[in-house]
This record gives C-alpha cells, structure tokens and sequence, in this order.
C-alpha cells in the first residue's frame, strides 16, 4: 500500500480544508505517515513530554544507512544541543535505527528539517519514527504461545522417546546441560544408535558452536526445565530434568 508521503499533491477545493490552512494540513499528514501512530498520539497529548524513540533511516538513502543515520544524528544534536539526546551505545551497535530521547516538539522539528532536505534536492533520511517500546520475556508462557499444550492433551505428544536432528551453527558439546543429561550422546546403553554427528562445512568439529544459534535451538528442544527449577520450593522434589521435544 502506498504510504501517504507518496501519493502526489491534489489541488483541494476550499470546502474541502475546512478552514485550515493547506500547507498545514499537508503537514499534518505528513507527521501522520513518519511518525508512528502510537507515537503521534502521544505527541498530541503531551508535546512537551521528552520521550525514548527509534529513528527507521530509509534503507534506499543513496548513501546508504551509514550516512543516513550520521544526518539524523547530526539533526538531532542541532535540535537538542547541550545534551546527549542520542543513545550512542544502543545506536552503534544498531544497522538501520538512530535511538534518542526526544520531545514531541523535537520530534516534529526533525521531521520537518528531514523533508526540507528532500526539498533542496537531497534525499530523505527518515523513514518513521517509533516509540521505543518496553520489552519484557515470556520465555516461561513459550509453550502455550506456540499451541505445544494442546498438542500435549490432544495427543500426548511430550518428546519422549524422540530424537531430534538440528542442522544449524552446531552445538557447544562442552555445556554443561548438554554434558549433565548426555543428550548429545549417540550412544544407548552398549548399543550405538544409527547415527552420527556431522559437519557439512568442510570440517570435523559439529559439537563446536563458534555462533551460538545451534545451541539456542538444541536448548528449545531438549533444555532442562529451569523455569520451574528456580520457582519451586526449597523442600519440593526434582522437576524433571530433561524436556525431549518443545
């Protein structure tokens, strides 16, 4: 869907203005298709109001986002000068977003300076502004999240008895839950199982995970159930130790 900075000029009848001043209104919704809609109504309720946003740089800027997120840096040290407005740390580490702490005024200001660059002939650098939401986990809700519990009623379905293959990054064989369960073992009893642990990188190391995803996803599928461990009473007995399937 075309996004309203896109859609050309109209001549408007002044019935249709409705007593506002054009320039304002095309304004209006200009603010409407950058700034996030949870953002702008924020914005309308409190101006003055500084508050923690990200910065979206257009990723087609010709000079990429590397000199699309320096201008908006730039533009808001000019707008906020005096104070560190710009999260240097979280931007640094960030590929296509500015994160700053910004008043509605402020706010407004940068957009408005981002489309007279466009106006002198220079691209665009924004391509929304967000509020920095609040973020919390629910490691702890993921089994309903993804509808595992009705799998569990419906069919009993609980992993046990399972073996499952990860082709990923690899998986770290040193950690210390995989050594404690021995679940990367290929080994049952005296009877080696039909299978082996391969590397199809060119190399012989599978338990080895220089990344780190490998080991995230074997952990989903076969991680002890530390969530329970750490809220169950000091005198309870033992969770189960291992989760076969996720």
């Amino acid at each position: 869907m075309a996004d309203e900075r896109d859609e050309p000029s109209k001549a408007r009848a002044p019935e249709e203005l409705a007593g506002q001043d054009a320039f304002e209104q095309r304004k209006h919704l200009l603010d409407r298709s950058v700034i996030a809609v949870p953002l702008l109504e924020q914005i309308l309720r409190n101006p003055r109001k500084r508050r923690a946003v990200i910065v979206d740089v257009d990723l087609d800027h010709p000079g990429g986002t590397t000199m699309a997120k320096a201008r908006v840096v730039a533009a808001i040290e000019e707008i906020a000068p005096g104070r560190e407005a710009v999260d240097a740390v979280k931007t640094a580490a960030l590929t296509q977003y500015v994160v700053a702490t910004l008043s509605g005024t402020e706010i407004r200001r940068l957009v408005r300076m981002d489309r007279e660059w466009s106006s002198s002939g220079r691209a665009r650098c924004i391509h929304r502004i967000w509020p920095d939401f609040p973020l919390e986990a629910h490691i702890t809700r993921s089994v309903r999240t993804v509808k595992c519990d009705a799998a569990r009623i419906a069919y009993s379905a609980l992993g046990e008895g399972i073996t499952w293959a990860v082709m990923d990054s690899g998986i770290d064989g040193s950690h210390v839950h995989f050594v404690e369960h021995r679940n990367l073992s290929n080994v049952a009893g005296e009877r080696k199982l039909p299978w082996a642990h391969q590397d199809f990188t060119g190399g012989d190391s599978p338990l080895t995970d220089d990344f780190g995803h490998g080991t995230h996803v074997a952990g989903i599928l076969a991680g002890e159930v530390l969530a329970f461990a750490a809220r169950r009473p000091a005198d309870a007995a033992e969770p189960a130790g291992v989760v076969a399937g996720a």
